[in-house]
């Protein structure tokens, strides 16, 4: 059977793939380098290449290319001239034995030791059957996608692998299927310009037709364009200096980590107290335990001789390793850079902090239970500054907006307290945390963001920038999707007054590298036009105050908190009063007692806005006297129910003795003339919900009954 047609290669005689230690004449040589995950495919290629097995890819439980080791194919040569190929295999990415600085190590060795002058073509191998590309692999896409550079799509072909061990229809569907998406959608996303510019996207089905074709395919008419591997591989840059060097570098701090918790769960395992009783069981941990520790040196070696970074962020100054610390004061305010993080709780603004450094020690967002950032803090980059210059950067962390503890006027005035502690009186930069997972159309988001734009004015725009978080928690290609349709639609309507103004909107994917990529981006040059917070601030008015807009956007919240605490409250109330015991009725009265603290101190910011609810003084920011009497209506059910009822909610045993206490006093609801106020749609929701709440409740009676 005669060999297939390939019209960019000429065939000469039977093929075959002969190792070589050396590489003559590499001025005329055709250099493939073949790179990927471990385990991806690439020692196999090479093997149906020459349709011959050379033990390469043998063994793959213990055995993986631990070495460069170049290839060269007999009988093979490129196009219709004399050029032979030679491919180069090198270890894979992801291994648990060799760093990707190890692996580029090995490879610029080999490519000084054999003169190697270019490298001409770059197959990169992804297995099929891996179903999500999150965590550590998609940061070794983004570093592959580094080491290409810009514009050299051409001279790349991504290669899908394991077609041969889908054994049913079923499996070849799925696999169809996450081919298109990988092509339509994961790739466009993470190598945009690859497939804009012409990369090649190819199945290996494990074949000798399928190798052939794959090699053919890669050397389509390419790009004179050096890859962005040269300056290190080919040139003389060291690789802390490169343009990619700081994602080594974080990948190597998040290898440190991985096997430091590796160590620290073996240890807690060594710690069981019948531990020596199983000898099998502690002789394996102990190996692991011994395999992690090398691991660890591994990395501890390559993390000291990698260097100090070079300044990839061009508005960024690094003058050795970058840490966090907590400041009490800002020394130096007249040169020093202050940039103020706000956002929704949970939102990532303390994960933004911490990543900023290169070991994620601080722990500001451990507590993430007991409600997040509770006061304005300001932390200090150490080793990080503004500039060429010798700027301090300082960055300030908020408690969020929408948190369940403070309210929105608290942490508005609480920016305003920092700021006249420290002797701040001015915000260059402000950064706005927004997850991308969030539902786009949700009331209270929209007006926490309307808040935002009062705080800041539209025409600041270009000293504000927008980062969306939680990209690290799409696991899917839906998710991904649909979150950059998100992401578009927030720029056209949630944001659209700020980035008309001049904002930017930029993605926190939770990693060193993004957190810096975000402060770089927020440091771009801005206006010299005051935040509206300034200028309140300069004249020494609260930015709750500065402007009837901020009072009717920030008074709806207050009134929600108010509704939602006292309703909860005298549910508590009455499981206090048929509570079976003295500790949970203790439990429940502490609770009511710190809800009515809130409660009055909630309604005290109500009247510092200055809004007569009952009258409606206000415009547009009374409570009718239809959903007073609405809200007295639900409340008094929730306190007339029977001693029964009361039984059946609170789940506790009821006992009817003398010793029963009284039901705690409802507020009334003093009623005004209904023609003098006006009504406030949100308030109105409200009184909605709790009357739905009332009337929930009242069936659960029923069917307990």
């Amino acid at each position: 059977m005669s060999e297939p047609s390939y019209t960019r290669l000429r065939i000469t005689g039977p093929i075959s793939v002969q190792p070589v230690e050396r590489v003559e004449s590499p001025e005329t040589t055709f250099m493939i380098i073949l790179m990927g995950p471990t385990g991806s495919g690439k020692s196999s290629f090479i093997e149906r290449l020459g349709n011959m097995n050379l033990g390469i890819s043998k063994d793959q439980l213990e055995g993986y290319t631990d070495a460069v080791r170049a290839y060269r194919l007999v009988n093979v040569v490129y196009g219709h001239g004399s050029s032979p190929i030679v491919l180069i295999d090198t270890p894979g990415f992801l291994d648990r034995r060799l760093p990707e600085t190890k692996t580029l190590k090995m490879v610029r060795q080999w490519i000084k030791q054999n003169n190697v002058d270019a490298i001409h073509r770059v197959i990169y191998f992804h297995r099929i059957t891996d179903i999500r590309m999150a965590g550590t692999a998609g940061r070794v896409l983004k570093l592959f996608r580094a080491l290409m550079g810009d514009f050299t799509g051409p001279n790349i072909t991504m290669v899908t692998t394991m077609w041969d061990t889908l054994w049913n229809q079923d499996q070849m569907i799925r696999a169809e299927s996450r081919s298109e998406e990988l092509r339509d959608l994961h790739w466009k996303w993470k190598w945009q310009s690859f497939v804009d510019e012409g990369a090649v996207i190819t199945k290996y089905e494990n074949k000798h037709d399928s190798a052939m074709k794959t090699l053919n395919d890669a050397l389509g008419a390419g790009t004179r364009q050096c890859f962005g591997f040269d300056e290190y591989l080919v040139g003389e840059l060291p690789m802390n200096r490169t343009t990619f060097g700081h994602l080594l570098y974080d990948n190597l701090m998040e290898r440190k980590s991985s096997i430091t918790q590796r160590l620290q769960v073996i240890c807690d395992d060594l710690g069981i107290e019948d531990i020596d009783t199983n000898s099998a069981l502690k002789a394996i941990l102990l190996r692991e335990q011994a395999e992690a520790l090398l691991d660890l040196q591994v990395v501890d070696r390559e993390l000291e001789h990698f260097g100090p970074l070079a300044n990839s962020y061009n508005r960024l100054s690094i003058t050795g390793p970058i840490s966090v610390e907590p400041v009490p004061t800002v020394e130096n305010v007249d040169v020093t850079f202050i940039i103020l993080l706000v956002g929704p709780t949970g939102s990532g603004k303390s994960s933004f902090i911490e990543h900023l450094g290169d070991k994620h020690e601080m722990h500001i967002t451990d507590d993430t239970l007991d409600g997040g950032t509770r006061e304005v803090q300001a932390y200090r980059l150490v080793n990080l500054v503004y500039g060429h210059g010798s700027s301090p950067i300082i960055v300030i962390d908020t408690p969020g907006l929408l948190g369940c503890n403070i309210a929105e006027t608290k942490v508005l005035q609480g920016i305003q307290d920092w700021m006249r502690k420290s002797g701040v009186e001015g915000i260059h930069r402000i950064i706005y945390f927004h997850r991308i997972t969030d539902n786009r159309g949700s009331r209270d988001n929209l007006n926490v963001i309307k808040v935002f734009e009062e705080m800041t004015g539209s025409s600041t725009g270009e000293n504000v920038t927008i980062a969306t978080t939680m990209w690290n928690c799409l696991l899917s290609i839906t998710q991904k999707r649909l979150a950059e349709e998100r992401l578009e639609q927030m720029r056209k309507n949630g944001f659209q007054a700020l980035i008309q103004g001049g904002a930017q909107i930029l993605k926190y994917e939770n990693s060193q590298d993004s957190a810096l990529s975000v402060l770089n981006e927020a440091l771009r040059p801005g206006t010299s036009i005051p935040f509206r917070m300034e200028e309140a601030f300069q004249r020494n008015v609260p930015i709750t105050m500065a402007s009837s807009r901020m009072r009717q956007l920030l008074y709806p919240g207050l009134v929600a908190r108010v509704f939602s605490l006292e309703q909860r409250m005298y549910l508590r109330r009455l499981q206090g009063h048929s509570a079976s015991s003295y500790s949970d009725s203790r439990i429940s009265d502490d609770w009511s007692m710190k809800a009515e603290t809130d409660i009055f101190a909630l309604k005290k910011e109500i009247q510092d806005l200055q809004i007569d609810v009952d009258y409606g003084s206000f415009p547009g920011t009374a409570v009718a006297s239809s959903e007073l009497v609405a809200r007295s209506t639900a409340l008094s059910f929730v306190a007339s129910t029977s001693e029964q009822d009361r039984r059946l909610v609170s789940g506790s045993t009821w006992r009817p003795s003398s010793d029963e206490k009284p039901l705690p006093p409802l507020p009334v609801a003093e009623s005004r003339p209904e023609s003098t106020v006006k009504t406030f749609p949100d308030t109105q929701r409200l009184i909605k919900n709790l009357d739905i709440s009332a009337r929930r409740l009242k069936e659960l009676l029923h069917r307990k009954r």
